[in-house]
């Protein structure tokens, strides 16, 4: 068993703090997804995007005839 502990029960956290903390990696996440989620659309207009990525049997991503 390690010796060492840590204390962060007096630790005093702003309320706000934490809540503007989260909105701002909530809207961090939402634009990554986005972005991924022009580029898949930008793909499939292009016919370059597997409708049914799951169809491939050997999961390398070519497709197989």
């Amino acid at each position: 068993m390690s010796d060492h502990t840590t204390h962060t029960e007096g630790l005093p956290v702003d309320e706000a703090w934490q809540h503007d903390w989260a909105l701002e990696g909530i809207a961090a996440l939402e634009r990554y997804l986005a972005r991924h989620a022009a580029f898949a659309d930008y793909l499939a207009a292009q016919g370059r995007l597997n409708p049914d990525p799951l169809d491939l049997d050997d999961g390398d991503g070519a497709a197989t005839d």
